[in-house]
Parts: C-alpha cells; structure tokens; sequence
C-alpha cells in the first residue's frame, strides 16, 4: 500500500515534461496504450521500436530524449 507521502511524490513526479521538438511530452512513457507493432516491430501507437519499449525503464534521460526525437521523426513519416 502507497503512504500519502508516496502517493504525492509519485503524481508530483508524473507531471514533470521534457519539451521535444517544442512539445511538452511526459518523460516517463510515451506509451498510450494503445500497442500494434508494423512489419518493422515499430509500435503504431508511440512509434517506438520494440527494443526501445523494452529498454525505457532502465535508459538515461538523454537517451529518452534521443528515442522521443525519433519518435517524432517517424510520425511525421506515417503522415
């Protein structure tokens, strides 16, 4: 069970964005629950490979950033 103290720490975190390409996006995931992979394993609903999917919890922020950059870069290819 989640103490009060927990519960604030956890929300306050979720609200922190990092700003890509001019957009405030939630640094935590970009997933938005909504997953089916193309023929290239790329995810159509964050545009993220599945090895970057796998990878999310355990990379650096700036390797975030560089994920984020090519997510955004793919979107703008399905268009």
């Amino acid at each position: 069970m989640i103490n009060t103290n927990q519960k604030n720490n956890y929300l306050s975190s979720k609200t922190d964005n990092i700003s890509i390409l001019g957009k405030k996006i939630d640094k935590y995931s970009p997933c938005i629950r909504s997953c089916c992979l193309d023929e290239n394993d790329i995810c159509l609903g964050c545009f993220r490979s599945m090895q970057e999917i796998m990878q999310w919890t355990n990379i650096s922020e700036e390797q975030k950033k560089q994920i984020l950059n090519k997510v955004e870069l793919r979107k703008k290819q399905v268009k």
